[in-house]
């Protein structure tokens, strides 16, 4: 239970753009080109997420749709333009560890559907839904612990604030 809080705790598609049609009369006047809109810039907050985790073929934990409020897990990330995000973590203390919390500015780079935040390690997310109000960031890691093969796969899933 210690690794999957470190990894929510270490952790948190594509830009989407607009084009514009060229119009059909010859105006010789330039038409203003729109910005791209990078849905990923803002405040998110984690309100769900799904866990699994096997190890030597069992499945330790499967859950869905955890809220994460009710279990007083809170992350949430804002990110900037500039590459860099802020982040709040916290978790609770539990019969396994201690409270966690934490926060400052990361840095992140994003190739496609792929986002890295590097907060002490890097920690690299797939984007499975980005839209207006929503982000899931999967992490899938395979591992030897003690000998046993461990898959711990996570998504976090986070509301535009």
């Amino acid at each position: 239970m210690k690794r999957i809080s470190t990894f929510l705790f270490a952790s948190t598609l594509a830009i989407a753009s607009l084009s514009s049609c060229s119009s059909d009369d010859n105006s010789s006047a330039p038409q203003p080109q729109p910005q791209p809109t990078n849905l990923l810039l803002g405040k998110w907050e984690m309100r769900k997420m799904d866990m699994k985790m096997e190890m030597g073929g069992n499945v330790l934990i499967d859950e869905q749709d955890v809220d994460t409020k009710t279990a007083g897990i809170k992350i949430e990330y804002d990110f900037k333009a500039d590459n860099t995000v802020e982040y709040y973590m916290y978790t609770p203390a539990t019969q396994q560890q201690a409270e966690q919390e934490q926060s400052g500015t990361a840095t992140y780079t994003r190739n496609g559907d792929e986002i890295t935040m590097t907060i002490s390690t890097p920690t690299t997310y797939t984007i499975k839904v980005l839209n207006s109000t929503e982000l899931h960031l999967n992490m899938y890691q395979e591992e030897e612990v003690n000998g046993s093969q461990t898959k711990i796969d996570i998504t976090q899933k986070f509301t535009k604030m």
